[in-house]
């Protein structure tokens, strides 16, 4: 039980079910026995797309699809400004690789993201999580793979989520996090 503003984190060997555990919890897939209960409801009876946008959800290897990084960013939320945009790239991490991209955010991803360096795909879906600004957030290991800048900019997030009293879990064996 977890209630709300408050944060757990769940460490654990690989292998021991923290990623099944965040798809449980999103509802992506249902348990075996037992049941998942939201404010006392139980979680088959919400209507899913209703309850990802309740959500933050940065999983530990995120896919992101054959479009612009823009579309990336924006396909849980198609109804950000730009300012609300520029806001998300600065607290994901993804300013300068942006600068440094000779099409910004019209950058055009191809094959799922997986010829991008892991830790640049894992900022993308940082960004992608934060456009949702759900009241949830669950987060499977989100430094895994990131240099010293996108850690910081991991804890940073974190942490301003901690202070907006939003419930988190979050899977990490990262001692800064645990």
């Amino acid at each position: 039980s977890i209630g709300p503003g408050e944060v757990l984190v769940v460490v654990g060997n690989n292998g021991t079910g923290k990623s099944t555990f965040a798809r449980l919890l999103l509802g992506l897939i249902e348990p075996v026995r037992g049941q998942i209960l939201v404010d006392g409801l139980e979680m088959k009876q919400l209507q899913p797309g209703w309850w990802r946008r309740q959500t933050v959800f940065l999983p530990q290897e995120p896919a992101l699809l054959n479009a612009t990084i823009r579309d990336n960013l924006l396909i849980n939320n198609p109804g950000l400004d730009d300012a609300a945009l520029a806001g998300i790239v600065e607290r994901a991490g993804l300013k300068r690789f942006l600068d440094e991209s000779p099409d910004g955010l019209d950058t055009m991803i191809r094959d799922n993201g997986w010829r991008l360096s892991e830790g640049i795909r894992r900022r993308i879906a940082l960004g992608r999580a934060l456009a949702t600004d759900g009241q949830l957030v669950i987060i499977d290991e989100p430094t895994e793979s990131l240099d010293d800048e996108g850690c910081k900019a991991v804890y940073r997030v974190l942490a301003g989520m901690a202070e907006q009293k939003r419930t988190i879990i979050v899977m990490s064996h990262d001692k800064d996090i645990v």
